[in-house]
């Protein structure tokens, strides 16, 4: 799921995109209007999330002329005092908008609204569960025995990635070109950082169901394990 976001006040601009980076998607950020539209040139975006924060009247015709390159979804963001902003874009095809001053998550419950709409197929696949693991995706959210657990976009895709391929010993190569899309070369001690927070974080020890260890010389191996 690709979001753009548009937004020229900065701090709330780089407080969204850390928020749904987070939350697992891929967001690119654009201060100005000029910009969006010389990306959809060249880029597909299935959200665009922009920001008002005075009436504008090159809103409708920006809208209409990213609908027409294939974006799927327009969450406006603007201050009650701009409902005339707010109506025109909705008229010409955004579907969504929030009121500022903005909650990072109420942000994130409308953008996953928006994502199951464009792909309502993938909504079996967003809930997951291991045991007594639970992943949700978009935005990422793991529960131990329905509590919570804290972890950053790259911990959260290690763990999934380890979920998935339980029994499986992956290579640290793979490893970095799953979730770094890198070359392993060089990586060993950033996998081996994030592997030990994942490990510690999800406390996969044998009294949980999971043992995560490593498979000397090669990569790591999460194990199911039948005794609690």
């Amino acid at each position: 799921m690709k979001i753009a976001i548009l937004d020229s006040e900065r701090i709330r601009a780089d407080r969204m995109f850390r928020s749904l980076s987070a939350a697992g998607y891929t967001c690119l950020l654009y201060r100005n209007r000029d910009r969006f539209l010389e990306a959809i040139q060249t880029h597909a975006f299935d959200i665009l999330l922009v920001g008002v924060e005075k009436m504008e009247k090159g809103l409708s015709p920006m809208i209409q002329a990213a609908k027409e390159k294939g974006l799927k979804k327009v969450l406006i963001l603007a201050k009650t005092a701009q409902v005339a902003s707010v109506s025109e874009g909705l008229a010409v095809g955004a579907d969504d908008f929030l009121c500022l001053p903005l909650r990072q998550h109420e942000l994130q419950m409308r953008i996953s609204v928006l994502a199951r709409q464009i792909a309502p197929e993938r909504g079996a696949h967003q809930h997951l569960k291991y045991g007594d693991f639970e992943f949700d995706r978009y935005p990422n959210n793991v529960k131990y025995m329905g509590e919570g657990i804290r972890l950053t976009a790259k911990e959260f895709d290690l763990a999934l990635l380890f979920f998935r391929h339980i029994g499986m010993p992956l290579s640290r190569a793979h490893i970095a070109e799953a979730i770094w899309k890198m070359d392993g070369n060089d990586m060993a001690r950033t996998i081996d950082t994030h592997v030990s927070r994942v490990r510690n974080k999800l406390n996969l020890k044998p009294k949980n169901g999971f043992l995560l260890e490593q498979v000397y010389g090669f990569g790591y191996q999460l194990h199911a394990l039948n005794e609690k």
